[in-house]
Order: structure tokens, then sequence, then C-alpha cells
């Protein structure tokens, strides 16, 4: 049996445990907010599916002339809707619905990971990493609800991995047509995905003059400038013209300053998400941090070092811009993906040989079955909805409940 094929089987058996698993929680009672997020999604994807796309300046509008409208989502979310509109075709129109896109998106994760991470990183790296990734419990959490939020990782996850596929080799033009029309998708299903363009000329920027990395810098910073000309367009016909786009926008990035919710459960340092992550996953988010302590301290990574310090440089850009709006772990879902890369990689520079293959396995096990654990107490027994630090302290019984 060949090496590609055992890693792709064992891939295909992950998605195949990870598809049951959430298909068995979504029998059991899902903490679904018909007057929530979830239910504006629907309802909006539901003028679509019933009334065609001509009826999408409308949503624009209708949210626009109704102040109550602007805690909830906006129809900037374009690639969302679309897509939500597309599966009432042929699916009912109910919030169930909204979590089987939830639980695909999650599921192509899995193999847009597993696929690059083969790509760009040794082989058994690469799985221990797609299996963290797989079973990590805010991620698994996330799938189970009718929100955007697995969604938007798949696109996101896609758009980081093409684009650190790209820096390896900026020759491959398919590669980077990936991460365009990734990226643009990212930012169609929310649109503080755009806050990854500055980031992405960050990553660059470091690989050119930090490195000393000779790389086309010109065209793979138009590059990551590209998805603005197809989302801007799509947004201008969506919004059907400039001043009801503009007027959207605007009351968008205003709305959270007056929003109560927002300021009350969203508010904190920069460090919150780590915190949060800390009462999560507290094994991979205290091994991450050893590993970017590591890597801070000169010490390389034993492979794939130019992807790993992209990865840490990443989580840590993010965390600096999400610090300047409201926090709240499933908005940074991404963030797993350093986390759990660094992580491994500390574990893996600690021994070489047999030493290293019972430490990697031991460290994996530990982490599967505490995530596991997690997920089950958190999300589906006492059914998590949004993962605040409040909440997650008293699941932890750091505070009383």
């Amino acid at each position: 049996m060949s090496r590609p094929f055992l890693y792709w089987l064992l891939v295909a058996l992950l998605v195949l445990a990870s598809g049951l698993m959430l298909r068995a929680t979504l029998s059991m009672a899902v903490p679904y907010e018909p007057n929530s997020d979830e239910g504006y999604y629907l309802r909006m994807a539901a003028v679509l599916e019933t009334e065609g796309l001509s009826a999408y300046p409308r949503l624009f509008e209708a949210w626009n002339r109704d102040t109550a409208n602007w805690i909830y989502p906006s129809p900037l979310r374009v690639g969302h809707l679309l897509m939500l509109a597309g599966l009432l075709e042929v699916l009912p129109a109910s919030l169930e619905t909204l979590s089987w896109l939830s639980v695909a998106s999650q599921l192509g994760w899995v193999l847009v990971c597993a696929w690059f991470a083969r790509r760009l990183l040794p082989e058994g790296f690469a799985l221990c990493l797609t299996l963290l990734l797989a079973t990590a419990p805010l991620l698994l959490g996330s799938a189970r609800l009718a929100l955007q939020d697995s969604h938007l990782l798949f696109w996101l996850g896609l758009a980081i991995w093409s684009f650190l596929d790209c820096v390896r080799d900026p020759s491959q033009r398919g590669m980077r047509v990936v991460f365009a029309l990734s990226f643009a998708m990212s930012v169609l299903v929310k649109e503080t995905s755009a806050l990854m363009g500055p980031v992405f000329l960050a990553l660059l920027a470091w690989q050119c003059w930090v490195r000393r990395e000779p790389l086309p810098v010109l065209s793979l910073g138009l590059l990551v400038v590209l998805p603005a000309l197809l989302v801007l367009p799509t947004l201008l016909i969506a919004a059907g013209g400039l001043e009801p786009l503009l007027a959207t926008a605007r009351t968008v990035l205003g709305s959270p300053a007056t929003n109560e919710y927002a300021i009350r459960y969203g508010s904190g340092p920069w460090y919150r998400y780590l915190v949060d992550y800390l009462l999560i996953s507290p094994w991979t988010t205290l091994a991450a941090c050893a590993g970017l302590g590591a890597r801070l301290s000169g010490k390389r990574f034993e492979f794939g070092d130019r992807e790993l310090t992209l990865l840490a440089l990443l989580g840590c850009l993010l965390l600096v811009e999400m610090s300047f709006f409201t926090k709240n772990a499933r908005y940074l879902l991404i963030l797993e993906l350093p986390l759990r890369a660094l992580a491994l990689a500390w574990i893996f520079g600690l021994a070489g040989g047999a030493r290293r293959t019972v430490l990697v396995a031991g460290f994996v096990l530990l982490v599967v079955v505490s995530d596991l654990s997690s997920f089950e107490y958190g999300w589906v027994r006492h059914k998590i909805y949004d993962p605040l630090t409040g909440t997650l302290m008293q699941l932890r019984g750091l505070l009383p409940r």
C-alpha cells in the first residue's frame, strides 16, 4: 500500500467519522435562535430563493430603512446568502438546512487542510495537523450552528493555504487563481475578511525584506489586491448602486459602537482571544505559545520553517487587527490553524527518532480525547451558542453558574 494512498485513506476515514458525528449531534437539540442572526439569514435567503436575484437591492433597502435591523447581519454577505438561496432550492427553508451548510463547510475545511498540509509539510506532520484541526471543539461546535462562521472558515482557510503555496512557488498560475477566488469569496461571505488583505501584504513584505527571499513582490502584491476587483462590482450590483452600498458600509462600521450586546459581551483586551482558546483547548494553546516562544528565541522549525513562521506571524497580526473590534471566539475560528500548527511543531521539535514518535502520538491522542470531550460537554450537552468568555469560564467551573 503506497504512502499517498494510506494518507488519503486515513483522511477519508477522518472526514467520514466527522460527518457521522456531526450528523448524530444535529439530531440532538441544536441551540437555534430564530430571532437572531441565523433567522435573519434564513429570511433573506428565502426572499432570494422565491423572488430571484433581482430582489437583492430590496434587501439592502429594507436593511438600511429600519434601524432595528442594524443589529443583524447586513446584505453585504452576498456569498453566504447566495449559497443559502441555492440550498433552499433543493432543501426545506429551515434553520437545519443552514446547519447542513456549516457541516459541509467543516468537512471541506478538513479536506483543504489535508491537501495543502501534505503539499507543503512532511506527510506525518500533515496527518497529525489535519487530525487536530478536524477535532477542534470550537470548529465542531460552530459546524452544528446555522451561522456563517464555518462557511467563512472554509474560504478563508483555502485563501491562507493557497497564499502560502503561492509564496513557495510564485510561478503557479492555477494556485494564484485559487487564492484570488477564495479570498474574494471569503470577503463576500463576511466583510471583515477584507482585513486579511493587509495581513497578506505584511507576510509578503516579511518574506521579501526580512527573510530576503527573492519573490515577485509586485505581482504577488497585485494578486492580494485583485479580489477587490471581483468583490466591489458584485456588491455594487447587489446593492443596486453606490449610494445604498456606502450607506450599508457606514452602518456596518458604526453599529458596534451602539450595539449593547457587543459592548457588554464583546469588549476586552487583545489577549481575550487567547484566554478563550485556553479555556476551550488548553493543551494546544499552551503548546502553541511555547512554540511561538521557541521561534522568537531564534530556534528555527526543523521543517516547513517558511510556512510555519508565516502562520505564526499571521496569528499575531490577526490578534492585533481584531483587538480593535468586538471580540468573540467564533469570530476568529481561523486562529485554530496557526495555534495547532505551532503546537504540533513545538512537540515535533522536542525529540527525535523513536522518542519523537511516542511523544507526538501521546500529545495528539491527549489533545483529540480532550477536545472531543470539550465539544461533547460544552456544545452538545450544554448547547453553547456564543462561546463568550463568561460562558466558557462557567463551563470550566471558574465562575458560578
